[in-house]
């Protein structure tokens, strides 16, 4: 069995959606499937289907899950065979680059029976609106609990001079290492995402028992993002491939850094966002390392009220868009995508 991976490429954030899917398309790639549909047509059934048989084959697999259902798929991506399928409709709105060479759409709507929706055409409608309201609505309590601490910030970051923690990080991890001259890849993902099932974390799929592990412990990670910003710059430098995982909240911050080349996987374990679920007892080589001021005031209860009364409005946008999926399944035939699935099956492999 190989190792398989989980993370997102989308999040719901106190700027809205905020995708990191452009950066799936890549002329490394072999083949690139680009899946077309609306709601309820099958494409994450089928991407599931498509992980199962290479996961039996023995490949390692990444699984990017969506934002809106922690347990559907947004795409998923087979490293050593150089292949991804991702679902290219809104928001993550994703279309060819590279046509005919790398990239192929799969469009699913055409297995619907139009003449089947329709009747429901005014409950189609009306689902859409309602789901795109409830949206915005949570991202207006996301951007609260982010105002609240972006205030508390502008306090403590004055008080604080983290050079020689940087210092000493940038020491322990990258000493005797050289400069590389090869160009290294950067990913971007999330490694948790504030969805309908509230705050669905996949660190424990990113970080190996065996690997060399730095937990940088503050209270609610006011400084913690510069420390991993500097870290990922400086591997990237060294001309290390470098995987920087993004906060689901405010994502022009970080929340984690793996150097997959040197075995090590830099935390921000401070609450709320979100490694702090790492079972520290599970690994080897952990260190942990405390950054100051713990005396923050901040009132974890006015941002926790924001992020739940975001969760409820997402809850309620897939209500409304449930409400969608149990429409088009109806008008869906599954046979046809079946025997696209082999199709592709037989391309891939």
């Amino acid at each position: 069995m190989g190792k398989i991976r989980r993370m997102f490429l989308g999040s719901n954030s106190s700027v809205g959606f905020y995708s990191l899917f452009p950066q799936i398309q890549s002329t490394d790639l072999k083949q690139f499937f680009i899946i077309k549909g609306g709601p309820g047509t099958g494409k994450s059934v089928f991407m599931k289907k498509i992980g199962k048989h290479v996961e039996n084959l023995g490949y390692d697999l990444e699984y990017y899950h969506c934002s809106l259902d922690c347990n559907s798929l947004d795409g998923i991506f087979v490293p050593e065979l150089k292949i991804a399928l991702v679902d290219g409709t809104a928001p993550h709105i994703v279309d060819p680059k590279y046509p005919g060479i790398i990239d192929e759409i799969l469009d699913f709507t055409r297995f619907l029976d139009k003449n089947k929706l329709l009747p429901y055409k005014k409950n189609i409608i009306q689902a859409s609106e309602e789901t795109s309201l409830y949206f915005k609505i949570a991202y207006l309590h996301l951007k609260q609990a982010s105002i609240l601490l972006e205030q508390h910030r502008l306090i403590y970051e004055r008080k604080m001079d983290n050079r020689k923690v940087i210092m000493e990080i940038k020491e322990e991890i990258f000493r005797n290492i050289q400069i590389d001259k090869k160009t290294p890849t950067l990913r971007k993902f999330f490694a948790s995402g504030i969805t309908p099932q509230g705050i669905c974390s996949y660190y424990k799929t990113l970080v190996t028992k065996d690997m060399n592990i730095y937990c940088l412990n503050e209270y609610m990670w006011l400084n913690t993002q510069m420390i991993l910003s500097k870290i990922a710059n400086t591997a990237y430098e060294l001309g290390l491939d470098t995987e920087v995982y993004h906060c689901p909240l405010m994502p022009d911050t970080i929340d984690m850094v793996i150097i997959p080349q040197l075995n090590t996987a830099i935390i921000n374990t401070s609450y709320p966002y979100h490694s702090n679920n790492i079972e520290k007892n599970i690994y080897q080589n952990i260190k942990d390392i405390d950054i100051y001021p713990h005396d923050s005031q901040i009132k974890t209860e006015h941002f926790s009220s924001f992020i739940d009364m975001a969760i409820e409005n997402i809850k309620k946008a897939k209500a409304a868009h449930d409400i969608l999926e149990d429409i088009y399944v109806e008008a869906m035939d599954f046979e046809e995508i079946d025997n696209l699935y082999n199709l592709v099956l037989k391309s891939l492999l």
